[in-house]
């Protein structure tokens, strides 16, 4: 996790979640990290593992690191073209079930053949940056490859006005 004042940034690398595709590591990052690194709040943004593969982002991670309770989150997904189908749409629906990232968004890096779709979803086609704000009292999230879009958040631990 990285952190900045109230901002945090989980980034698991190439965890796996799903039984039948691996060691289930994000239940238990879930069951005994979380409540020390997260809290009840979850995350600012959350690097999706495994490069949105359908190997990862479990209910379980998905819901411990953006809990569905009307704050803004993202995900990035870091994809290139080596990774035929990505992001995969299991991976999408479970980031954006019950409105769990209310008004943020997946950012990927890009959108390979196959890949899934969503309205919540951002192809960057390129880079992904963020930049803290305020101490880290919010953030700013850039597409910057050929899709150029930004968008602020305040960090869902931020209380001020």
């Amino acid at each position: 996790m990285i952190s900045h004042g109230n901002f945090r940034y989980g980034f698991g690398g190439d965890l796996h979640g799903r039984p039948s595709d691996g060691p289930d590591v994000e239940s238990h990052l879930a069951q005994v990290s979380a409540p020390f690194f997260y809290g009840p709040l979850g995350l600012d943004i959350v690097h999706a593992h495994h490069h949105a593969r359908r190997t990862a982002s479990n209910a379980t991670f998905a819901g411990a690191a953006a809990p569905a309770d009307g704050r803004s989150r993202n995900v990035v997904a870091g994809i290139n073209e080596a990774y035929y189908g990505s992001p995969y749409q299991e991976v999408l629906d479970e980031w954006t079930v019950d409105d769990r990232l209310e008004q943020g968004h997946v950012w990927v890096t890009a959108l390979t053949l196959g890949g899934g779709s969503s309205d919540a979803m951002i192809n960057a086609q390129g880079r992904v940056i963020i930049r803290t704000v305020g101490g880290g009292a919010g953030y700013r999230i850039q597409a910057a490859g050929t899709a150029l879009q930004s968008q602020a958040y305040p960090s869902v631990r931020y209380t001020g006005p």
